[in-house]
């Protein structure tokens, strides 16, 4: 139960190579987030499957509540951000109308797009859009204060709750524990949400990234640099 924005570039590819260069067989199984809640339509998966994942009978799926939660410290200067940015847009582009987001970005503070979930539709796409290409790095990390902030939004009902962590992994402000971090997915999370991760850089601290997205029964994803975050 997967997403496409948890899949590496490199692993769809070896997929697709497997079924039509080297005839295997692939059998495709998946929940609440995959398929095309999980935004693979057009992507090499649905290529090679005998199924569509246009979502067609969209009243009867649940919608998700996703917040995302984007890293602007110093450490993520210059190509790191970049790839942040551009990782962030994707998800909240892929959201059906009526879906739900917010935005959280963080350095030694941190700071909302807004204070509840925000219905997508072009006007809020747009105004996410401008403030997501506005963040600059600089500062510290406070990864602790953020990830809190995302697992305690409330979620709308009926919505699936998840967060797409954004960040190289490597707290330098408030509590930096990395025992800390990983108890605060597992037994401080009221809503149940899935915690997805996203790493950028040579530097990440994959081990971090890794134990939050199992505690929450999501997935870890890195980019190297000048890798495409498709």
């Amino acid at each position: 139960d997967v997403p496409a924005y948890g899949m590496q570039d490199d692993e769809l590819q070896a997929l697709e190579s497997f079924v039509r260069v080297m005839g295997g067989g692939l059998v495709a199984v998946g929940g609440k987030t995959s398929f095309g809640m999980g935004f693979y339509q057009d992507t090499l998966l649905e290529q090679v499957l005998p199924v569509r994942m246009e979502v067609e009978q969209k009243e009867e799926l649940p919608g998700l509540d996703m917040v995302l939660v984007i890293d602007r410290s110093g450490s993520m200067r210059n190509e790191k951000i970049e790839q942040a940015k551009e990782a962030a847009l994707r998800p909240i582009a892929g959201l059906r109308e009526g879906e739900a987001f917010n935005v959280i970005i963080y350095n030694n503070t941190v700071q909302w797009f807004s204070q509840k979930p925000v219905i997508k539709d072009g006007r809020t796409e747009q105004a996410a859009r401008r403030y997501i290409e506005g963040i600059t790095a600089t500062g510290g990390t406070n990864i602790y204060d953020a990830l809190a902030g995302a697992l305690n939004q409330e979620p709308i009902p009926g919505m699936l709750p998840i967060v797409l962590f954004l960040t190289d992994g490597l707290p330098t402000v408030g509590q930096t524990s990395e025992i800390a971090i990983r108890d605060l997915v597992a037994k401080s999370n009221p809503h149940k949400r899935r915690v997805f991760t996203f790493g950028v850089g040579f530097d990440v601290n994959a081990p971090l990234l890794e134990k939050i997205a199992d505690e929450s029964r999501a997935r870890a994803a890195f980019v190297l640099p000048n890798e495409n975050v498709e």
